[in-house]
């Protein structure tokens, strides 16, 4: 073998699961391998892409992408458009595979990209850690590949048992579960720095897969409350004026942020793992969330002391309407616990379990 891991890729940049492509490649070279990212995307613009490969798939017919739309949709494509998509990412990864001679193919994706790379002679690996994607795309057009992909992957890797249950739900097939991390030498909780917990920080990309309505909605009737919201996207026709757009930013810049503000709010309805929570978290900001099974796992020990959960607007609103009188003592207490708890997930954490389930039984 010639220790070679080729990581196929199609997460836009910025989001959470493109980090973790980005994360994950750095380790493998610490590790000792060489390693060639294949980048499917049709908008990132970075100077890494320079010693990797980029498929720019850009203009894509029926990629529609809304504020008020639940993510994309190609529910718009015509089949012969979805053939030229194909092909385009089918010859690039032929051609990719055949000069880098890899030992192994990691695919950070679930549907079309793994069925393509599941017709290279290399055994893969398939790392589900983006969205659900039975919630994203039209799931009966695209599950027979999904389920071929699937079936002939050498593993399959998720972030949380939600997710494990969701693959045996959906493909009837079992996954490893390793957690993702987060960087904690960004991300970290300075209690000598005071807080404002009348600031509330939000971040993901603003549409209503992210809970848009609901948030706005209910920060309309809370004035006295500043939200900030970190991600792609601006203030729509009903943002009310405590809510501040600040657009995508590096962790460089987010962490400051978080550890400045008080409280991170949730509204997303489903969460894979839930990254952006627990690089919050590692910042001391008490969580504002609906319980969910991946927000559930991450905050296991703390969930019943520190986490305020929610389920419907007039709960929400309640939550953030209390937010004045919490003690301040007892605010920075649970700070501290929170970020504490946060170090159970680091990135050296996730790159140990990385190499003893996946790289290290693969290349012996």
């Amino acid at each position: 073998m010639k220790n070679r891991i080729l990581i196929v890729t199609a997460f836009p940049e910025g989001t959470g699961s493109w980090i973790v492509v980005e994360k994950e490649a750095q380790m493998l070279k610490e590790l000792g391998y060489r390693v060639h990212i294949l980048y499917c995307d049709t908008y990132s613009k970075l100077e890494s892409y320079k010693q990797h490969t980029r498929i720019i798939l850009d203009p894509l017919p029926g990629l529609i992408k809304s504020p008020k739309a639940d993510g994309f949709t190609f529910n718009m494509m015509t089949s012969n458009e979805i053939n030229v998509m194909q092909s385009q990412i089918r010859e690039t990864i032929k051609n990719v595979y055949h000069i880098f001679e890899p030992d192994l193919i990691i695919s950070h994706h679930l549907w079309n990209i793994s069925y393509l790379v599941s017709q290279m002679e290399t055994p893969y690996v398939v790392w589900s850690h983006g969205p659900d994607i039975t919630r994203y795309y039209d799931w009966k057009r695209f599950s027979y590949w999904t389920l071929i992909a699937a079936k002939r992957a050498h593993q399959i890797l998720v972030p949380s048992y939600d997710m494990k249950h969701r693959v045996h739900a959906s493909l009837k097939l079992d996954a490893h579960i390793i957690h993702l991390g987060f960087d904690n030498l960004q991300f970290f909780y300075t209690p000598k720095v005071p807080k404002d917990y009348t600031q509330i920080v939000t971040v993901g990309a603003v549409h209503e897969s992210k809970g848009l309505s609901l948030i706005e909605t209910t920060m309309w009737k809370c004035p006295e409350l500043t939200l900030i919201w970190i991600g792609e996207g601006s203030a729509t026709n009903t943002s009310p004026p405590n809510i501040k757009y600040i657009g995508k930013k590096s962790h460089r810049e987010i962490a400051p942020i978080l550890r400045k503000s008080g409280y991170f709010l949730s509204a997303s309805n489903s969460e894979s793992f839930g990254l952006a929570l627990l690089e919050a978290i590692a910042c001391g900001c008490i969580p504002i969330v609906k319980p969910l099974p991946s927000f559930k796992e991450i905050c296991n020990q703390i969930w019943n002391d520190c986490v305020l959960t929610y389920q419907t607007e007039s709960e929400l609103y309640q939550i953030l309407q209390s937010l004045s009188d919490k003690d301040p003592n007892t605010l920075l207490k649970k700070g501290v616990k929170v970020s504490e708890h946060a170090n159970t997930f680091t990135w050296q954490a996730h790159k140990k379990n990385l190499n003893k389930t996946v790289i290290r039984p693969f290349f012996q």
